[in-house]
């Protein structure tokens, strides 16, 4: 299996700053790409520059999970807890036992007992799930995905000792505070590079193989209702490839493969995936919606257009006020990218995206560095009804949490402070 890996930098606070794609490894440093376009080579659990620390992760499994989305883990660990233990074996490359899975969801910070009460619960349905093997009787009785290694282990394979702990990290939501050791990711292969056509601008350009500049956006929506392409899907996989991350995502979907891990990689770029899905039809985002858990949902809601559906969406309700701000820092550092390289269909999902995200009822709990960083963002011209937006949210975020401002940094605190008197 292609596991995909990405690097988190947490600040000082805790807080997720940005997340990056892994490039390569060499020794035991990994060269990252950032949401910015720049590159930089870090090591897993090194300090950054403020006093935060990197943590690796492996793309779409529990930690990256906890990382963006953790009030959507403690919904599932009580709703859907064999998706917690799925998404626990993501990183896992052998099968493990009931006990051993436990044991690693308590190390990444629940607690034992609701640990315990997730696998009762969670036990049947993840054995009749399609994408998990169950090898072996009784106490030795594990688990692992299918595609968990691209040799599958023998039937007899007894599972090995845990792993030894990595560094450890600590959630910032409320709702759980407890020590998260980042689990070993192992080997992987390179993930999923920004696509030709995106390096070259927004506007997707199409293929210029086998089937030149078929219409993707036609196709979604013939799969989206139920009918047949003119070419089997198998043999549209080359093209498909060559497609934005977000629109593979939702060929993965409509044709019921696993997206787990492209929807992962398209919410990384936010803005380039908004960009793409500007031109997708509503009724395609209407039937993928449902098939997808929430924080899967990430990669749409950038897109650069009015939609019915995602208008509607409190993204705070969605992904938890911590995955709120993760996407809004991401991107951030995505606009400013885009700003100095005229990516404008990308500036146009940065607005959109800051309005749905201000549009929830909870904004008060997003992070306000988040805001703040947004606010003084360069691809906000001045003037920008979005700054006012952003100042406002900013100012409501203090009033139920003054000790909030003093934590931020004082450059950005006058920083925001003259945005703020240049402001009609």
């Amino acid at each position: 299996m292609n596991r995909e890996r990405v690097m988190v930098e947490r600040g000082p606070d805790r807080a997720v700053r940005r997340i990056g794609e892994v490039v390569s490894e060499r020794g035991g440093a990994w060269l990252v790409r950032w949401p910015d376009g720049t590159e930089e080579e870090v090591r897993p659990g090194g300090i950054s520059a403020d006093g935060g620390r990197f943590f690796g992760m492996v793309a779409g499994g529990l930690q990256h999970r906890l990382a963006t989305e953790p009030d959507e883990v403690q919904r599932l660990l009580v709703a859907d807890p064999s998706e917690v233990f799925a998404a626990l074996m993501v990183a896992q490359e052998r099968a493990r036992t009931s006990r051993q899975l436990i044991e690693s969801l308590t190390a990444a910070g629940i607690n034992a007992v609701d640990a315990r009460s997730a696998w009762k619960k969670a036990r049947a349905a993840l054995e009749s799930r399609p994408d998990v093997r169950v090898i072996g009787d009784g106490a030795q009785r594990a688990y692992r995905l299918r595609q968990a290694s691209a040799t599958p282990p023998p039937l007899d394979e007894a599972p090995k000792p845990l792993p030894e702990a990595a560094p450890v990290d600590r959630l910032t939501s409320p709702s759980v505070d407890r020590a998260i050791p980042e689990a070993a990711v192992g080997s992987a292969s390179k993930p999923p590079r920004e696509t030709p056509d995106a390096a070259r601008g927004d506007e997707h350009r199409g293929s210029t193989g086998e089937f030149g500049a078929r219409d993707t956006g036609k196709d979604l929506l013939r799969l989206a209702r139920g009918r047949p392409l003119d070419v089997k899907i198998t043999d549209l996989e080359p093209h498909i490839m060559e497609q934005p991350t977000a629109i593979q995502a939702l060929f993965a979907v409509l044709t019921g493969q696993d997206a787990g891990r492209v929807c992962a990689a398209a919410g990384l770029r936010a803005l380039e995936s908004g960009a793409a899905l500007a031109a997708i039809a509503d009724e395609v985002l209407e039937v993928a919606w449902p098939r997808l858990q929430n924080g899967q949902k990430m990669f749409m809601l950038g897109i650069a257009r009015n939609s019915k559906l995602i208008d509607k969406v409190d993204v705070v309700h969605l992904i938890g006020a911590g995955g709120a701000g993760a996407l809004l820092d991401r991107a951030t550092d995505e606009a400013r990218s885009a700003h100095q390289r005229g990516g404008k269909d990308r500036l146009v999902a940065f607005g959109r995206l800051i309005d749905r995200v201000l549009r929830s009822e909870r904004v008060d709990q997003l992070d306000l560095g988040s805001i703040v960083r947004a606010a003084l963002s360069e691809a906000l011209p001045e003037g920008d009804d979005r700054v006012e937006a952003l100042v406002a949210a900013a100012a409501k975020i203090v009033r139920v949490n003054s000790a909030r401002w003093s934590s931020l940094p004082v450059s950005d605190r006058d920083k925001l402070i003259r945005r703020s008197a240049a402001l009609p």
